[in-house]
């Protein structure tokens, strides 16, 4: 479909590394997704982000401060990439601006804690 396309399949790359390639993070979600990960791990690495409107990622986007929202249609993503490729200095003062309340260390801390907790309520049940 995109023959001249430079696409590189890297397989699995650990968070902090890949974040620290990418400028933006799209998440063009078709779905009513509640929180997607990817929108709290890419706010943990400071990185601005391009979502749809769908589920619980217009919650996430402080539209124009700390991501871009746009239609799930294709032409829509396009359109909002373009803009965003053609202000790389919006980008990078968003990255600077680091909305987010969130780390690496605190998303793996409370991915820990509900582990921890799922694992208690199971143990006491089967008890």
């Amino acid at each position: 479909m995109a023959p001249a396309a430079r696409i590189e399949f890297l397989g699995f790359v650990a968070p902090a590394e890949f974040y620290k390639q990418v400028d933006v993070v799209v998440v063009p979600s078709i779905w009513e997704e509640p929180g997607p990960i990817v929108v709290a791990d890419a706010q943990a690495a400071g990185k601005p982000f391009l979502g749809t409107s769908f589920g619980g990622i217009p919650e996430a986007i402080k539209n124009g401060a700390a991501g871009w929202l746009t239609g799930s249609d294709p032409d829509s993503l396009a359109k909002s990439i373009l803009q965003i490729v053609a202000d790389p200095q919006r980008v990078r003062d968003m990255a600077r601006e680091k909305t987010s309340k969130w780390t690496f260390s605190k998303v793996v801390a409370s991915y820990r804690t509900v582990f921890e907790d799922v694992t208690q309520v199971r143990q006491a049940a089967s008890s």
